[in-house]
C-alpha cells in the first residue's frame, strides 16, 4: 500500500477536492463548496494523497490573527482509520501557527465527531463563542436554526 502524503493543495487539486467532498455534501455533513469557492481558499487547503489521488482534505480559515477555524475536513471512507484526518489537522495547525503572531491562538471547528478533535487536544465549547463563524457561514446553512454540530476549540499559548 502506498504511503499517504500530506501536502498543500494546488489549483490542479480543485476537481479532486470537489469530488472528495461531494458525498459529504449529499450526506449533509459539510456545506456545498463550488470549485470557485475551493479555489478561493486553495492557499489555506491541505490534501492527503494516496497513489496520486486525493483521499482527504482540510481548509483553515482566519477570522482574526489569533482566531482560526478548521473547516471542511473530509477523508474518503476507505481511509478513515489511516491517520490521514489526524495528520491533516496537525498540518493545518502547524500552518496556522507559522502565520499567526506570537501569543494566544484559538483554533476551532464545528463537528459531528468531537471525540476525534478531543484526541488532538481540542475541548468542547459553545458555538456562540464564534459569532464570526455564525455571521460568515452558519447563517447560510439550512440547519442554522437546528444545528447539531458540536463546537470544539484548542487554545495554544506561544511566547
Amino acid at each position: 500500500m502506498n504511503e499517504i502524503v500530506i501536502r498543500p493543495a494546488v489549483t490542479e487539486d480543485v476537481p479532486e477536492i470537489s469530488a472528495l467532498i461531494e458525498p459529504y455534501v449529499r450526506a449533509e455533513i459539510v456545506l456545498p463548496r463550488s470549485p470557485e469557492k475551493i479555489l478561493e481558499t486553495i492557499d489555506k487547503t491541505i490534501v492527503a494523497i494516496h497513489g496520486g489521488v486525493s483521499v482527504g482534505t482540510v481548509t483553515y480559515v482566519s477570522y482574526a490573527p489569533d482566531l482560526w477555524e478548521i473547516r471542511a475536513l473530509v477523508v474518503h471512507s476507505e481511509f478513515q482509520s489511516s491517520g490521514a484526518g489526524r495528520r491533516l489537522v496537525e498540518k493545518a495547525i502547524e500552518k496556522i501557527l507559522a502565520i499567526s503572531p506570537a501569543g494566544r491562538v484559538r483554533i476551532f471547528a464545528l463537528t459531528y465527531v468531537p471525540v476525534f478533535f478531543e484526541k488532538l487536544g481540542f475541548h468542547v465549547t459553545a458555538k456562540e463563542s464564534y459569532p464570526e463563524k455564525i455571521f460568515d457561514v452558519c447563517r447560510f446553512c439550512p440547519r442554522h436554526e437546528n444545528c447539531n454540530e458540536t463546537a470544539v476549540e484548542r487554545i495554544i499559548e506561544r511566547t
